[in-house]
């Protein structure tokens, strides 16, 4: 009776241990797509407000090192095995899925300021793109070149006739301006967008 018992009980004891790898592994997983997630959004927001990079890089250097820490393994025969690859594989969806979400919408004041900059196109007439870019109010260039205040900060010449759209925190400050963009025109028409980010 007490052999018949020994591996039973020997099996419990595997599938209770097994259970807490998989308890723990899924901890780690999850762990890692959080921070991946904290990571892409800080880069978007302060270091690429303008999305001028495109997420694919992040996403593969991401995936390797995901993969290395699943550990996935040969052995899919074993099931718990099978269901603890099924739900990595889930997260690392569910990760990518909101990389991609971040990337391409823009969820902050700024970058829904060079969102809506880059809606700007050559050709546009100076009414089309003041309604464009409604919520933010133009300065002309030799205004905004010309301001003075313990933020201001030398532009790069030579400075482009047009307007200058600014994102700053408080309105009508320009010295204390945040980010902006140059929207050059020549005989009424955008001939051309500057980006600048602060």
């Amino acid at each position: 009776m007490n052999q018949q018992n020994e591996p039973n009980q020997n099996r419990r004891e595997r599938t209770a241990r097994q259970t807490g790898f998989a308890s723990a592994r899924d901890l780690g997983l999850i762990a890692s797509c959080t921070i991946a997630i904290l990571w892409f959004g800080s880069l978007r927001e302060f270091c690429f407000p303008d999305r001028s990079f495109h997420p694919v890089l992040f996403v593969a250097t991401f995936g390797v090192l995901y993969f290395l820490l699943a550990g996935f393994a040969g052995g899919g025969r074993n099931a718990t095995v099978r269901n603890l690859n099924r739900r990595a594989a889930a997260y690392f969806l569910a990760t990518n899925l909101i990389i991609l979400f971040l990337w391409y919408f823009p969820w902050t004041p700024r970058q829904t300021f060079f969102h809506d900059l880059a809606r700007v196109r050559s050709g546009m007439t100076a009414a089309e793109v003041d309604a464009l870019l409604a919520r933010y109010q133009p300065v002309k260039s030799s205004e905004f070149n010309g301001r003075t205040g313990p933020s201001a900060r030398p532009l790069e010449a030579p400075f482009p006739d047009g307007l200058v759209y600014i994102r700053s925190d408080k309105a009508g400050d320009y010295n204390t301006y945040k980010d902006y963009g140059i929207v050059s025109f020549e005989g009424g028409k955008v001939t051309g967008v500057q980006e600048c980010a602060d």
